[in-house]
Parts: C-alpha cells; structure tokens; sequence
C-alpha cells in the first residue's frame, strides 16, 4: 500500500497552483478548500471537500496544480501518488470503471450553489435579473510552460486498489 496519510491544520496547504501535481486526495476527516487565483488578482473557490471525497482529480492528467487546496480546520487525508494510481488504473479496467463511476457519484451528488445577483439599485435596469448580456469570466488557470515530470520513486510496485466509489455513500 502506497497510500499515505497527511494530518493538516487550518490554513495549511497541501498543495498551491502551478507547483507540480503528484498526487490526488481523499479526505478522511475535515474539509479542503480548492481556491483558483485569476489573473486580475481575484480569486474563485472552486469546491469544498468534505470527508469521503478525493479531489485534485485532474492532476492525474496534468503536470501542475491548477488550483490552491487549504485545509479548513483540523483536516486528516490520503495521499495517493499520481504515478501509481495512473499504473494501477491501466492495469485494471474493472477498477478503472469503478473509480469512473465514483468520480461521476461525486459530480452527480454535488450540493447546489445559489449565487445572489449583484447589487444594481443605481442602474436603470435594476428589475431585469438575469441582465441580458451578463459577464462572463474566464476562472480557468494559465497554462504553465511544459515541464518534464519526474517519475516518484517505487512506480514499478502495485499500488492498492483505490477507488473514490468505496466512499459511503449519502
């Protein structure tokens, strides 16, 4: 088992754009906060994960952090290398379905977010919500230049069965 644990405090990173993605995440206990800083200075919070949920899923797919992810109080998660995983994954394809189908639960089972429209007494159309043209922006990271990525030690060995789906579910 190349799982690991990582205990955190509130306001502890465990990881911050751009660095170099090696890992995804399951939290045991406690919540993380996936935060994205834009260009402009401002900054979206993308999720909160809660326990019994992974996250930094995409960095399996990607060289770097696309996102800061702060833990919010006393916080306890798996590491799961990056590299293993991958392997683990190609190596079984029931398993790889299963992880599939445990992404696809947490996407699927994703409390909804009610957003407050703006403040726009001063403006001449402020009864008209949604406004006909809004603002759109683009929350997406910049792309960092290409970096190769180092293989983590101990890739050749067989990594345990790791599967978001093997969470309870709600």
């Amino acid at each position: 088992n190349l799982v690991a644990e990582r205990s955190l405090r509130t306001g502890d990173a465990v990881f911050r754009q751009g660095t170099a993605a090696t890992a995804i995440y399951r939290v045991e206990a406690g919540r993380v906060r996936l935060v994205r800083h834009l260009q402009d200075g401002s900054a979206v919070v993308l999720h909160v994960a809660r326990a019994a949920a992974t996250f930094a899923e995409a960095a399996l797919f990607s060289d770097r952090y696309h996102c800061d992810a702060v833990a919010e109080g006393a916080t306890r998660l798996s590491v799961i290398p990056k590299a293993e995983l991958l392997a683990a994954l190609r190596a079984d394809p029931v398993g790889c379905l299963d992880f599939a189908r445990g992404l696809a639960d947490q996407v699927r089972d994703q409390p909804a977010v009610t957003v407050k429209p703006p403040a726009v007494a001063s403006s001449p159309n402020a009864s008209v919500w949604p406004p006909s043209s809004p603002t759109v922006r683009d929350c997406r990271a910049p792309e960092p230049p290409p970096t190769p990525e180092a293989t983590p030690a101990g890739a050749h060995r067989k990594l345990e069965k790791v599967s978001p789906s093997s969470a309870p579910r709600r």
